[in-house]
């Protein structure tokens, strides 16, 4: 697993195991990538990738940017890509029971407890 030790640290805070984070293909994005990854030149030091299994990733950022207001951004993704599902790797879309939350990291934690679980990339990734 390609993960920043920062990164790694971030999932265990969440609770989300090495196994959990190598079947949902987390990885981190180094400094000279984060262009690419994002579409612009954010000033942060890397990123935490979220891929969606459907050519979509977010991306948690390192660290948060905070705006006027003093309101930190946590997570960014692709201009103009949109709202997704996040469907952990462990996701049952024939299940009798399926629930939603908000974010990825609760979305792993979930799955990796026995949940049938999906998240919301965001509440405020519309963009």
């Amino acid at each position: 697993m390609n993960i920043h030790p920062d990164h790694r640290d971030d999932l265990y805070k969440s609770g989300i195991t090495d196994e959990t984070i190598g079947a949902a293909g987390i990885f981190s994005v180094p400094p000279d990538k984060i262009k690419k990854a994002l579409g612009w030149n954010a000033p942060v030091t890397s990123l935490l990738a979220f891929p969606y299994g459907n050519g979509f990733t977010r991306y948690k950022l390192f660290p948060p940017l905070i705006n006027k207001e003093g309101r930190a951004q946590k997570y960014s993704q692709q201009k103009g890509s949109g709202l997704h599902l996040y469907l952990p790797p462990k996701f049952d879309i024939g299940a009798d029971c399926l629930r939603i939350t908000e974010g990825e990291k609760k979305a792993l934690k979930g799955s990796q407890e026995g949940l049938n679980v999906s998240a919301l990339g965001g509440i405020w990734n519309f963009g």
